[in-house]
């Protein structure tokens, strides 16, 4: 995985590079460096879990054309339900507090949000397995394969559910 933080530096150009000058300034463009490294990291999650969803739809449709009808509405529950996670994912709040704002967010806690995001690669990764074993397996492997993606959905969920902790500075760095 790329790391969006040091993308971000490296991109920016002279007058950015002025800007940084100005006192107060400077740290006010750190932060926003930060939350835009996040909200690419979130990006690049959200487009991996499209991805599976792609290949979901794909496997419904597979089945229905090959006359399974009763297997495609479990598939097809199952790709609604990441498709629920992967849209909380992309639309998220990344720790937003603008130049003049009274409740601001400090770099710790943008560093920790860019931490906890970063972490969500390995539930992203539980999913990307679990799908190529579903697409791979036949009859009655095919339902014992449907649960382990359905629990990766659901353990992708209950770590993000921990987030706003992380934003709000609890103790959230690595959930379940």
């Amino acid at each position: 995985m790329p790391d969006y933080q040091q993308r971000v530096l490296d991109s920016q150009g002279k007058l950015r590079q002025l800007q940084a000058k100005i006192p107060g300034f400077k740290g006010y463009m750190a932060k926003e460096a930060r939350r835009e490294a996040d909200k690419m990291l979130r990006t690049a999650i959200g487009r991996k879990l499209d991805q599976q969803k792609t290949r979901l739809q794909q496997l419904s449709a597979k089945l229905a054309t090959a006359g399974d009808l009763e297997t495609p509405p479990a598939v097809e529950k199952v790709r609604m339900r990441l498709q629920t996670v992967t849209d909380k994912i992309k639309t998220a709040t990344y720790g937003y507090a603008g130049f003049f704002d009274a409740a601001t967010v400090n770099e710790k806690e943008l560093d920790g949000l860019y931490d906890f995001d970063n972490s969500l690669m390995d539930e992203v990764e539980a999913i990307t397995g679990a799908v190529s074993n579903l697409t791979t397996a036949q009859g009655e492997a095919f339902d014992a394969a449907l649960d382990p993606v359905s629990a990766a959905i659901d353990d992708l969920n209950a770590v993000w559910s921990k987030r706003q902790d992380v934003i709000t500075g609890g103790s959230a760095t690595q959930a379940v």
